[in-house]
């Protein structure tokens, strides 16, 4: 590209130099000022080669000195600006030396810079002024970007990944031992392949296209399109047989995600058998590595049984059922969409925040280009000064909101997209983040919330998504009469429930009073932990309801007795009937005055 056009811009230089040799633009031959023109046009292309060797030399040391690779990323990233900084630098640095320093100018000795000269001059200064605050400018929304993401999402990734890995291992061995479409799984198979297959045959088309493409480019090239060069990408595509291929693309949904789930399981587990223990993963697992297959020649069995109960046991009880076979899916589905929404909305963000601060650099620029070219800058700047003092209470409530915002999201980030949290004591589900707002779906009744960013910042978020195993607190006002023995039962009547259902309890029951709230009444509390963070409302309630239903069973087999209860029949009832006796006037008057004597008598009096 670049010598098509250079052939162009030097018909000026040859009609200045052979032919008009007088012509002139502002006392200057021609000739010199489109010599200029082909070192700006050279300049371009030198600045980017410059910048293509910076970056491959950077690329070059962390290979050899180990350091991070965020750097190299970064300046790749920053490409475009460099050669910026590096094309207007040389534009600039070059402009005087040709005008004033050229034969013709030594030979009349006019050296002197003439005022239109000048002028360009400052405002090649001022667009280098330019270009050097968008490359700082670029350069720390970089490091926000990769910092970001390194802090906030590199893990999750890392662990997701890890898990496919360990799913397509898994997948790998049920084929081997159940080959796709027999017929003890045709129909798991078909579910699966109704939405695997298609994608990644899609996917292998993209890849025909791309090498389309690649030929389209290299023809382009030939004719020097710029665009060609500066723009392009290779999509990559998973062979059909890819056990790692047909795990990705069946977690997209629900269906084939559990479908999958089935199939991997009821193959690995023994017949005689309801649960895959570490054991059984060891001996299906045994002859595969032994055969060495490409996806796990380096592993080692027993290793990898450890890993296959670290990420699917997620109660950690040593074994794993189908269920929570089929849940592990399920999280890792979900754990992959809320990432890439996620990483996506902050992007979005972090875009938004560029394209606020360009403008920023952009005014800097025409101010400093101003003050370059008017002598008198003084007198304009106090009167731009005052005009943005009286606007300023326009901008100070937004610039405060962004401010706010900027800290929350990139400093704090109390979320990510699809995160339970509860804000002022009521549960949210997050939907999507924004830079000055985010928005919420509400648990209960499903409505959509919109809340800025800048009021988040000031309140306490709980993030439900982001905690450890959570647990249940049940208080339950008792009578007065109930002894520790009857807490005592009522704790060993609740473990013998989180035993029976030691996949989601954990073993540690309290049971205890925490405080009389009345003279008939005492409160009692009851706290039972679970073994794992129940992101799905389905399975969060029925664990609850399973909870308070054993509580309640419990307390009525100890039993212990509400206020104002104390387990003696009340009266009237069969246990206790009632009869009446008839007295005279004077035995009942009688009866009362010694009732009120002797309840005079028992009271305490304080002696002074």
């Amino acid at each position: 590209m670049w010598f098509p056009l250079a052939l162009l811009l030097s018909v000026p230089v040859f009609v200045g130099a052979f032919g008009s040799t007088d012509a002139s633009l502002g006392d200057v031959r021609i000739l010199w000022i489109f010599i200029w023109v082909e070192v700006v046009w050279t300049a371009l292309w030198i600045a980017k080669l410059f910048t293509k060797f910076v970056i491959a030399a950077n690329d070059t040391l962390s290979s050899i000195l180990r350091y991070d690779r965020k750097y190299v990323l970064m300046i790749s990233a920053l490409e475009i600006q460099i050669s910026l900084v590096c094309w207007v630098f040389i534009s600039w640095i070059t402009f005087i030396p040709i005008m004033t320093g050229n034969p013709d100018q030594r030979r009349l000795n006019d050296r002197a810079t003439k005022s239109w000269e000048k002028s360009l001059t400052r405002v090649l200064a001022a667009f280098l002024i330019g270009s050097i605050l968008l490359l700082a400018e670029r350069l720390m929304i970089q490091m926000i970007s990769v910092t970001y993401h390194e802090k906030q999402y590199s893990l999750r990734i890392k662990g997701y990944k890890h898990k496919i890995k360990i799913l397509a291992i898994l997948l790998s061995i049920s084929r081997s031992l159940f080959p796709l479409y027999c017929p003890e799984f045709i129909d798991l198979d078909m579910a699966v392949s109704s939405i695997a297959t298609p994608k990644i045959e899609k996917k292998n088309v993209v890849k025909a296209l791309n090498n389309i493409g690649k030929v389209r480019n290299n023809v382009a090239q030939v004719f020097g399109n710029v665009a060609n060069e500066i723009a392009g990408g290779e999509v990559q595509s998973m062979d059909n047989s890819s056990s790692k291929a047909i795990v990705t693309y069946a977690l997209e949904r629900r269906e084939t995600s559990k479908c999958l789930a089935k199939r991997i399981w009821m193959s690995l587990v023994p017949e005689n058998k309801s649960f895959l223990s570490k054991d059984d993963i060891i001996e299906v697992a045994s002859p595969f590595f032994e055969i060495g297959h490409d996806d796990s020649r380096d592993a080692h069995t027993e290793e990898f049984a450890d890993a296959c109960m670290f990420a699917l046991d997620g109660d950690g009880n040593g074994d794993i059922s189908l269920d929570e076979m089929i849940n592990v899916f399920g999280e890792i589905a979900r754990e992959k969409k809320s990432v890439l929404k996620s990483v996506t909305d902050v992007d979005s963000a972090i875009g938004v925040l560029n394209s606020v601060l360009t403008v920023v650099v952009a005014i800097i620029t025409i101010f400093v280009l101003v003050a370059f070219l008017n002598q008198n800058f003084t007198t304009v700047l106090a009167t731009a000064g005052t005009t943005l003092i009286s606007l300023s209470f326009i901008f100070s409530v937004t610039c405060q909101e962004v401010l706010a915002s900027c800290i929350f999201l990139f400093v704090k980030h109390p979320f990510d997209i699809a995160d339970r949290v509860v804000i002022a004591d009521v549960t949210y589900i997050v939907d999507h983040i924004s830079l000055l707002h985010s928005v919420f779906h509400h648990v209960g009744n499903q409505r959509s919330v919109q809340v800025p960013n800048s009021v988040l910042n000031s309140l306490f978020i709980e993030n439900v998504t982001r905690s450890n195993s959570l647990s249940e607190t049940v208080t339950v006002p008792v009578n007065i009469i109930t002894t520790s023995e009857d807490l005592e039962s009522l704790r060993v009547q609740i473990e013998t429930f989180v035993h029976q259902n030691a996949r989601d309890y954990r073993s540690d029951v309290f049971v205890g009073f925490t405080g009389i709230s009345a003279v008939d009444r005492i409160t009692m509390l009851v706290k039972v932990h679970y073994k794992s963070n129940a992101f799905s409302d389905v399975t969060r309630l029925q664990r609850r309801n399973e909870l308070l239903t054993a509580i309640s069973t419990a307390i009525q087999k100890v039993p212990i007795y509400p206020p104002g209860v104390d387990g003696t029949p009340g009266l009237g009832t069969v246990d206790q009937p009632t009869y009446t006796v008839s007295v005279g006037d004077d035995i009942a008057q009688s009866r009362f005055d010694k009732f009120i004597k002797e309840r005079d008598s028992a009271r305490f009096r304080a002696h002074t």
